[in-house]
């Protein structure tokens, strides 16, 4: 099954990506939570780094689905946009 255009952009090496920059907030936030993190995994046994490294996984996983259904509803969105003033 052929994928549709816009899952090509996302899930291929296109390049962009690399042009995306993070912000600065987002670089703030993300370090702040690593270190968080870092220290929850420190005061935990075995069995509980497992248990967390797998909420730290399925998070993860949850907010790349959650991008790329935005990423997607924001396309066919703008593409809207572009075809509504060109009609007009």
């Amino acid at each position: 099954m052929q994928k549709s255009m816009i899952d090509f952009i996302l899930n291929t090496d296109c390049g962009l990506c690399e042009k995306i920059k993070s912000s600065e907030r987002y670089k703030k936030v993300s370090e702040e939570g690593y270190k968080i993190y870092n220290k929850l995994k420190e005061s935990l046994n075995d069995e509980q780094k497992a248990e967390l490294d797998k909420f730290a996984d399925l998070t993860l996983e949850e907010q790349s689905e959650a991008e790329e259904t935005y990423f997607k509803a924001g396309i066919k969105a703008g593409l809207r946009i572009a075809a509504e003033c060109l009609i007009d």
